[in-house]
């Protein structure tokens, strides 16, 4: 994935919620058009990284109880409401909680905050295929691919592969 608009995740619990943060360089070529001399990021963005983080919430939450990979992919923004405005010099706090799972597919409650107040919420529905997805991404398979992205944002994938363990003995 080439947007990865996620830096860090900050807390994660599992079936429940996960909370992450993440700061948006100016330099980015989007905010010349976005706006020029009062660069904000875009709703759109905003959705996005709620949706990154909601999609590494429901990965390890299916894992730790099916031990199988899962692709959360983006279906329906049921509700999205922007606030006001965040700017790219401000760290970004987000915060998602499951609020409904199924089988194939999780409702999820998204807040986003910036200068410590709340610049949007939304409710997210993700699809994915209950039995999980093998496939290769950039080279490597789903899990491989996941296992990697996990560690880079800072979640002690330790503790997922010493459950995973501990399950199958």
């Amino acid at each position: 994935m080439k947007w990865k608009l996620v830096d860090q995740i900050t807390e994660i619990e599992p079936h429940v919620r996960a909370k992450g943060r993440t700061k948006l360089s100016e330099d980015l070529p989007l905010f010349k058009d976005h706006f020029p001399e009062f660069p904000v990021i875009p709703g759109v963005l905003l959705v996005e990284m709620v949706a990154q983080l909601a999609g590494k919430l429901l990965e390890v939450s299916v894992f730790l109880d099916q031990k199988i990979w899962i692709f959360p992919i983006l279906s329906i923004v049921r509700e999205s409401k922007f606030r006001s405005f965040v700017h790219p010099r401000e760290e970004v706090t987000l915060e998602v909680k499951i609020k409904a799972m199924r089988e194939e597919s999780a409702v999820v409650r998204g807040l986003v905050f910036a200068e410590g107040k709340r610049k949007a919420n939304m409710e997210l529905l993700f699809v994915f295929d209950p039995k999980g997805v093998p496939s290769l991404v950039e080279g490597v398979t789903l899990e491989e691919y996941e296992r990697r992205e996990l560690k880079r944002l800072g979640y002690p994938m330790e503790r997922v592969e010493a459950e995973a363990e501990g399950d199958a003995t």
